[in-house]
């Protein structure tokens, strides 16, 4: 047996364990390298061009997009910030070409977008819940005789109006000026913004 008969005898059996190994442990082949091994007479036949996890990217952007909608932003910034960070990662390794790497960032992404989503909705629910209390809260101090005075009614409706907007910092201004001015009411006074136009 020739030298070189017995290198690639030991060459192939090496690379066949190599292969093993980069398949077992999830490792995949840049893209531009696993396309030229493919052309590699006997070495081609056991190495797959790795796809680009395109599935896995669109979901993570919708998932990024819904948790957006629903003010992930506002409500849940660290996780949403930590999405976003995740999915940046994801785009720098899918333009890399390192497809196994942008695919397992778009997973994390997509699954804290979701976190995010989640606690933003319950977020909101819980603030708005709290603001319609509020409301009923200032409704019982009304007194009796004042509860037809038509620009406290359109007053009323306004503060109202903010709770179902979910302009919660609007509503937090309103409703305190509104409760001093109720508060005055039933002190005897009534302010100039309360008075009627009749």
């Amino acid at each position: 047996m020739t030298l070189i008969a017995k290198l690639r005898r030991l060459l192939k059996g090496h690379l066949l364990l190599i292969f093993i190994f980069f398949s077992a442990t999830g490792f995949h082949l840049p893209p531009k390298l696993a396309e030229t091994l493919t052309k590699i007479p006997w070495i081609g036949e056991h190495v797959k061009i790795p796809q680009p996890p395109e599935k896995e990217r669109q979901e993570a952007q919708k998932a990024l997009e819904e948790a957006r909608l629903a003010g992930a932003p506002d409500y849940a910034p660290t996780l949403w910030t930590k999405a976003q960070k995740l999915f940046n990662q994801g785009e720098k390794f899918f333009r890399e070409g390192k497809y196994s790497w942008a695919k397992t960032r778009f997973e994390e992404s997509q699954k804290v977008a979701k976190e995010a989503l989640q606690k933003a909705r319950e977020k909101r629910h819980a603030l708005k819940k709290a603001a319609f209390e509020k409301y009923n809260q200032l409704l019982q101090q009304i007194p009796a005789e004042e509860r037809d005075n038509l620009a406290l009614k359109i007053r009323l409706r306004y503060l109202k109006g903010l709770i179902e907007q979910e302009d919660f910092s609007a509503f937090e201004e309103e409703f305190k000026r509104l409760r001093r001015e109720i508060q005055k009411l039933k002190g005897g006074s009534k302010p100039p913004s309360l008075k009627d136009k009749n």
